[in-house]
């Protein structure tokens, strides 16, 4: 299966990709937006973030024997790697919903977006991916 995705992705042009990914990032902020008329913005993060937890017990399956082990046999260094990246997630998801919830919907939306493409500019490998 994930041959087969990367398959596709080689053979799609990446200015597809960058516009499919904005257009994600748009309808999944609108979707947001929507939600704040009914609840806080504070509580839709941690109504996410929960939700995404519950969906990472899934995928990895803790109480398995056999996942437990592949799991739980890392350092401490690699634990509190793990525990910075949820936090930072955590604080960039809080901060991104209480700026949409006070600005317009395309200004953050674009600040946002400037991150990965950023990533993207620096990383790319010739200068038509770059361009």
């Amino acid at each position: 299966m994930k041959k087969a995705v990367v398959g596709i992705l080689n053979r799609v042009p990446v200015v597809l990709i960058v516009i499919g990914e904005a257009l994600v990032i748009y309808l999944a902020t609108a979707v947001a937006k929507l939600a704040f008329t009914q609840l806080d913005p504070l509580y839709s993060v941690w109504y996410r973030v929960g939700f995404m937890a519950v969906l990472l017990l899934l995928w990895r399956r803790p109480w398995n024997k056999a996942k437990r082990a592949q799991l739980f046999h890392r350092d401490a260094r690699s634990w509190g790697l793990v525990v910075l990246l949820g936090c930072s997630l955590v604080l960039m998801n809080t901060l991104f919903y209480m700026a949409i919830s006070n600005m317009d919907m395309g200004i953050a939306v674009s600040i946002e977006f400037l991150g990965p493409l950023s990533v993207a500019v620096i990383t790319g490998k010739s200068w038509r991916e770059r361009v």
